[in-house]
């Protein structure tokens, strides 16, 4: 039988690790930074350089004290325990939701982690029976340090050698890298294309040189054959 990684609070009621507000903060950061540069080139033809980075960055802090305090709140407000019979999460501030899980029904513990969470050693934690009853299925717990989370897939998925739902370390499924070829003709493709042209031609247009950019692109087009112009698009 694991060990917990650290030591359990009063009644076995544990939090989510404080971290989230850092992951919270450098999503935020880099979301407001994205959408700042275009917000900061279309201002500083009217109002000026200086003054353009200034609402920027006022807009930016505001934006991400908002989004970290939100996730204060959720990380005060949220605990979640592993007891003998259930694993429960109580959550909430004006709708406070309390929702177990009978430890016989789990079926699965699955721990992902985007970039951000690797780099500090932390997971999201997603506790499901299998069933396909929507949320009422599942527990998910984000974030908890990577140890938390292997010991919570120990003690939720090793039952003894034979019962059911027994827990098999072993390789599942595999990616086969052939499928990437098919990508290009998923339907995301045709839709980045599109975002990637409407964001030129709307830098263009700040820029003035829209109208010089479309003549350039005729010309183009005008001297490549008709296959070539087809496989670009």
């Amino acid at each position: 039988m694991s060990e917990p990684p650290e030591p359990v609070p009063e009644a076995g009621w544990r939090r989510l690790d404080r971290r989230t507000l850092l992951v919270t903060a450098l999503v935020m950061a880099g979301v407001v930074g994205g959408a700042g540069v275009p917000v900061v080139v279309g201002l500083s033809g009217r109002l000026g350089l200086g003054a353009a980075l200034g609402w920027a960055a006022a807009g930016a802090v505001l934006l991400i004290a908002c989004g970290t305090g939100g996730d204060y709140i959720r990380w005060r407000r949220t605990r979640y325990r592993i007891g003998p019979e259930r694993a429960e999460l109580h959550t909430g501030l004006f709708v406070v939701k309390r929702r177990s899980l009978a430890r016989e029904r789990i079926r699965s513990v699955d721990l992902t982690a985007h970039p951000l969470l690797r780099i500090l050693g932390l997971v999201k934690v997603r506790i499901g029976t299998g069933e396909h009853t929507g949320g009422d299925s599942t527990l998910e717990l984000e974030p908890v340090t990577r140890a938390e989370g292997e010991w919570l897939r120990t003690q939720l998925l090793d039952r003894a050698p034979g019962a059911p739902g027994a827990h098999r370390e072993g390789t599942l499924a595999a990616l086969d890298l052939r499928w990437i070829r098919y990508a290009p003709i998923s339907f995301l493709a045709p839709l980045l294309g599109g975002a990637a042209v409407g964001g030129l031609f709307q830098v263009s247009d700040w820029f003035g040189v829209q109208a010089r950019m479309v003549r350039r692109l005729g010309d183009l087009f005008r001297d490549t054959p008709l296959g070539w112009v087809v496989v670009a698009v």
